[in-house]
C-alpha cells in the first residue's frame, strides 16, 4: 500500500480573442493537492529484469478548490484509478523501459454539478541508469497520452460531452540510493504538452521522492 501527498505551485494564464475584443486572466495558488491513496498494489516478477504490476488508486478531494478560480490545487471530486504496469529494468545493462496503462473513473463535483467522463491514459519511460556517488542515476525521456472516452455529464455540463485529449513528453532524471538502510528514490520530470483538446495546455514539472520502509 502507499500514499502520495502532493504539494502544488500553480500559475494559470488564459488569453482569448474574439468579438468584440480580447480577454485575458491570470490566477496563481499553491498548497496541498489531492492525496492519492493506494490500498492495493500487486507485483509479479516474470524474471529478475521484468515485472508486471497492478494497483488501484483513489484520488481524495483534499486540495483547495473554488468555483470560478482558474488555479485550483484540487479537483473537488473523487477519482478511482486502476493501473497496469509493465516494467523492464536490465540488471546488467541498466536500461529501463516501462509502460503504465490506466483508467480514471470520476465522481461528480458537488459544487458545480459536473461529472467528468471516464479517461484512459498511457505513460511510458525509456532511460539509461549508471552508478554515481554510491547510488544509481538515470537519464531518459518520458511521455504520456490521455484520452477521455465517455462524455461529461450533470446539470453543469452545459457544453455537452466536451471530451478532452492531451499528449506530452519530456526529459526525466532520477537518483536511487540507500539512506539509513532503506531504498530511496528521487525523480525529476518535465513534461511539455503539445497536443491538447478541451483542456488547459502547458508544462508540468514533477519532483518525486520515494522512501521504502521495508
Amino acid at each position: 500500500m502507499s500514499a502520495t501527498i502532493p504539494y502544488l505551485l500553480m500559475d494559470v494564464d488564459v488569453a482569448a480573442t474574439g468579438t468584440p475584443g480580447s480577454l485575458s486572466s491570470f490566477s496563481s495558488t499553491n498548497g496541498l493537492g489531492d492525496i492519492v491513496l493506494m490500498p492495493l498494489m500487486l507485483n509479479y516478477s516474470v524474471n529478475p529484469d521484468f515485472n508486471v504490476n497492478f494497483r488501484v488508486g483513489a484520488y481524495a478531494p483534499t486540495g483547495s478548490y473554488e468555483v470560478g478560480r482558474l488555479a485550483n490545487t484540487g479537483k473537488n471530486f473523487w477519482t478511482i484509478e486502476p493501473v497496469l504496469g509493465l516494467m523492464y529494468f536490465g540488471q546488467k545493462n541498466g536500461f529501463e523501459a516501462s509502460a503504465f496503462f490506466g483508467a480514471d473513473f470520476n465522481t461528480e463535483n458537488d459544487d458545480t454539478n459536473y461529472q467528468s467522463g471516464t479517461q484512459i491514459h498511457v505513460d511510458g519511460t525509456l532511460a539509461q541508469h549508471f552508478p554515481l556517488l554510491g547510488g544509481l542515476a538515470g537519464v531518459g525521456v518520458s511521455a504520456y497520452y490521455y484520452q477521455q472516452v465517455t462524455g461529461d455529464s450533470g446539470a453543469g455540463a452545459t457544453l455537452g460531452d466536451f471530451k478532452g485529449m492531451t499528449i506530452g513528453a519530456g526529459p526525466v532524471v532520477s537518483y536511487t540510493r540507500k539512506i539509513v538502510g532503506h531504498d530511496t528514490v528521487f525523480e525529476f520530470k518535465w513534461l511539455h504538452e503539445f497536443e491538447t483538446k478541451n483542456r488547459l495546455e502547458g508544462d508540468i514539472l514533477w519532483l518525486k521522492a520515494v522512501f521504502k520502509f521495508w
